[in-house]
């Protein structure tokens, strides 16, 4: 969250995606911004199977797998509608985060 107060305007930044949005501050008041999206990262089988393999072992893995395709299966059925999904499969943090900003056009004036 940002606040700003007084007459003029920030340019807030957030560096670690690269992304820049203008906000006007008013006289006499304190005005917040903030934005907020509900994200959901979908992924392959394969890609849970290798991301679980790494830090699993033993009978412990099977269990998380079954676990994390049950849990896929829920979020299918009842995720909201406005949900933005975000398919991970290869990913680095950098590039889910810029596919977020540019789904939601955070950049543009968007976002809520």
């Amino acid at each position: 969250m940002v606040n700003c107060q007084g007459r003029g305007a920030l340019k807030v930044t957030v560096r670690p995606i690269g992304l820049e949005f203008p906000l006007a501050c008013a006289e006499g008041r304190v005005k917040s911004a903030y934005h907020q999206i509900a994200v959901s990262e979908t992924y392959k089988h394969e890609t849970a199977r290798a991301r679980l393999a790494g830090r699993e072992i033993g009978s412990e893995l099977e269990d998380e797998l079954r676990s994390s395709a049950r849990k896929a299966r829920l979020l299918d059925e009842q995720v909201p509608a406005d949900t933005v999904r975000v398919a991970t499969d290869g990913w680095s943090v950098g590039e889910i985060a810029r596919e977020v900003v540019g789904v939601v056009k955070w950049g543009a004036g968007g976002g809520s």
